[in-house]
């Protein structure tokens, strides 16, 4: 799992203190920090190891300065409620949400490889052949998305995970919602959400009418990078 953003930050709020967590750290006496994963839109995403069931997950933890939102925390726990709707081999799978102390996380599929976003530092321009294969496997995780009701809004390179034996994953449901034209969305407060450089027109001006046509305009996107 990573929560890689170096492809255009994520827009919903403006920025908070973001607490890190440091290697060794212990989360709801459960799971033991080994490292930085990176950072999304809502907070930071650690490895660790969950002592209850000895294996490595993904934890993200929402951000320090927005622990007594009750907007944020709300949108932190629907981001575990839609993507639990969702069961595919191209999505991430989340786990669960909890709380220690004032603390908020989450807990998700870790995903031993490297975000698409990185990819595209490293290589620039990939083949023709391996850039379809990528984005063929993303719009069968997104079809799944799309008929379990929900629109991601933040499809980008960097919510694209490519595991090592090839899999590829969609993460972070940070900013998802249920499709439902013409609802406002009362867990938003500002009209631009999402990542301007994949933003479908519609999103760009903050309308209430952003549906899975986003979703498919942002893959346009990834495919022409």
């Amino acid at each position: 799992m990573s929560g890689d953003e170096s492809d255009g930050d994520t827009r919903v709020l403006a920025a908070s203190p973001r607490e890190r967590l440091l290697g060794g750290a212990v989360v709801a006496r459960r799971y033991e920090v080994r490292g930085v994963l990176g950072v999304g839109g809502m907070g930071s995403v650690y490895d660790v190891f969950d002592r209850n069931l000895e294996e490595r997950v993904a934890l993200k933890i929402l951000q320090a300065g927005e622990r007594a939102d009750a907007t944020l925390v709300e949108r932190f726990r629907r981001e575990v409620r839609l993507a639990r709707r969702i069961s595919h081999r191209n999505t991430a799978r989340v786990y669960d949400i909890g709380v220690d102390g004032e603390r908020w996380y989450l807990t998700m599929e870790l995903i031993d490889g490297e975000s698409l976003q990185a990819l595209l530092e490293r290589e620039s321009r990939l083949p023709i052949t391996r850039a379809c294969a990528i984005m063929a496997d993303v719009c069968a995780g997104l079809a799944a998305i799309h008929a379990a009701g929900v629109v991601h809004r933040d499809l980008k390179p960097g919510n694209v995970l490519l595991e090592r034996g090839g899999r590829v994953a969609i993460t972070d449901f940070g900013i998802a919602r249920k499709i439902k034209r013409g609802a406002d969305d009362p867990l938003m407060t500002c009209g631009m959400i999402g990542t301007p450089l994949y933003m479908a027109p519609e999103q760009a001006v903050g309308s209430p009418e952003v549906d899975a046509r986003a979703d498919i305009y942002a893959v346009g996107v990834m495919l022409y990078e």
